[in-house]
């Protein structure tokens, strides 16, 4: 099986994933991201069109919607202009091309706390923060929370109408039966009155999303994942003669 968590964005990458998955005869899933609605945000349905706005307003400007589009914002005043881009050549080359000024780039790596995204509003004293609508597992909500702490106002570029797909409640419970299962024993145990109900073997699911594929840039929370994934610890079995049922990472 296939799943496709991929950002909402990534429109050529779910392309290229849905027609491999086609091809080779491989089972594919599509998971959809929940955008939500962000109140006192100015929405926009283009980089170009979040441009256009901002040379219509006054105030120093946070852009945190990567290297890719960049060139797009080419027409602004770039004196005002602050870049958060991963630390990757490419993403700094991005910001040359841009005409981003070497002090106004923030070459850093997510997650990004509402804490750590007041500071830096603060420290460049932002009135605009432009965003996409990344949902929450794309730090969405802490971009906004911090944007209203230090009265920035945020521009969010609108997600794309994303089609054919399926919650994420819904894939977990496709891919792990006995999770829905337990679910319903436990209703029933509460609508019978019982206070208890038996435990199930725990399953974890975890969706690791490497961007660029540099494995440097994984989380500790993703190479943790990873390490502890029960195909790692058989492969390490058939290597060694311990259990690896119970060792910790270090010892994966």
């Amino acid at each position: 099986m296939i799943i496709d968590a991929t950002h909402p964005y990534a429109v050529l990458v779910t392309e290229n994933i849905r027609a491999a998955a086609t091809e080779t005869g491989i089972e594919y899933m599509r998971i959809l991201r929940d955008c939500g609605e962000a109140d006192g945000a100015v929405y926009v349905d283009s980089v170009a069109s979040a441009r256009d706005f901002l040379n219509t307003v006054d105030g120093n400007i946070l852009l945190t919607t990567g290297s890719k589009e960049l060139h797009e914002f080419v027409g602004l005043d770039m004196s005002r202009v602050w870049a958060r881009v991963l630390p990757l050549t490419s993403s700094l080359e991005a910001c040359a091309e841009a005409e981003i000024m070497p002090s106004h780039i923030i070459a850093a790596q997510g997650p990004f706390s509402k804490e750590l995204n007041i500071a830096e509003l603060r420290e460049i004293d932002a009135r605009w923060l432009v965003t996409k609508a990344s949902g929450k597992n794309g730090g969405f909500d802490e971009k906004l929370s911090a944007a209203e702490a230090v009265g920035a106002k945020a521009i969010v570029i609108g997600a794309p109408k994303q089609v054919d797909g399926i919650t994420l409640e819904a894939a977990l419970d496709k891919l792990l039966p006995e999770r829905t299962i337990m679910t319903e024993s436990a209703g029933a145990a509460e609508d019978s009155g019982m206070n208890e109900c038996h435990d199930t073997a725990e399953n974890l699911v975890t969706i690791v999303g490497i961007g660029p594929g540099d494995t440097r840039l994984l989380t500790d929370d993703a190479r943790e994942a990873i390490c502890n994934a029960d195909a790692a610890r058989y492969a390490v079995s058939m290597i060694v003669g311990r259990d690896t049922k119970v060792l910790d990472q270090n010892g994966i």
